[in-house]
């Protein structure tokens, strides 16, 4: 049962935080991802960012970006710099502050998308830098082309469907991708590739689906045997 060897380490899948420790603990992280319990992190320290953001918003910019700042000197865990927690930190800050100029991406998205044209013709730098640099850049354009597109009934409609199985599409994506990458050769080709990804969309959404059918009549059965008791 136990075939990662420490059996208190399953506590950190109870958790969430399994996958995020995952490079320094043997534990038993089969599902998700690893910013899983980097999230976790964050909405835990989510209440005291957004009291200082109101009370002292200059200082908590400031801060925000010191610690990003010093997260790329200074490395005392051993885990790859763009996972620690001030670089994730600074991606949630972000979030925060587009959330309030949101409104703005609907008009000048373009200047977003031609910002990241550019940015991928620069020689690669700190990839760090350059990977927050286009999250920031690609949330702006496509919340703004996305703002746009759902005006349009037949995609408002299809992204609803989708987004209703999204948290599903989330959690067996991963195991999917393992799946099928491994029929895949390491010289594939172009062509070959394309067809691998259209076929782990369309299993994973096949997939995002039977969950959570199961998962409803898991619940309705739970709800049903409950009122049974009662």
């Amino acid at each position: 049962m136990f075939y990662r060897g420490n059996p208190a380490s399953i506590i950190l899948s109870l958790i969430g935080m399994d996958g995020y420790l995952a490079f320094k603990i043997n534990d038993y992280y089969i599902l998700g991802e690893w910013f899983i319990g980097a999230i976790i992190l964050l909405y835990i320290l989510y209440p005291l960012l957004t009291w200082m953001k109101r009370e002292y918003k200059l200082v908590t910019f400031g801060l925000v970006i010191l610690l990003y700042i010093l997260s790329l000197k200074i490395n005392l865990t051993g885990m790859v710099s763009f996972r620690m927690l001030p670089s994730c930190l600074i991606s949630f800050y972000a979030g925060m502050l587009f959330v309030e100029h949101r409104k703005s991406a609907e008009k000048y998205w373009w200047i977003a998308g031609i910002l990241l044209v550019i940015l991928k013709c620069i020689e690669p730098g700190n990839m760090n830098i350059k990977g927050h640099i286009a999250g920031f850049l690609m949330a702006y354009m496509l919340y703004g082309i996305g703002t746009c597109l759902m005006k349009i009934n037949i995609i408002n409609k299809v992204m609803k469907f989708i987004g209703g199985i999204s948290y599903e599409a989330f959690l067996t994506h991963h195991v999917t991708i393992c799946l099928f990458i491994k029929f895949v050769p390491a010289d594939a080709t172009v062509m070959m590739r394309v067809i691998l990804l259209i076929a782990i969309l369309a299993a994973t959404g096949i997939s995002a689906v039977v969950l959570k059918q199961v998962c409803k009549t898991i619940m309705s059965l739970g709800r049903a045997r409950k009122k049974n008791i009662a």
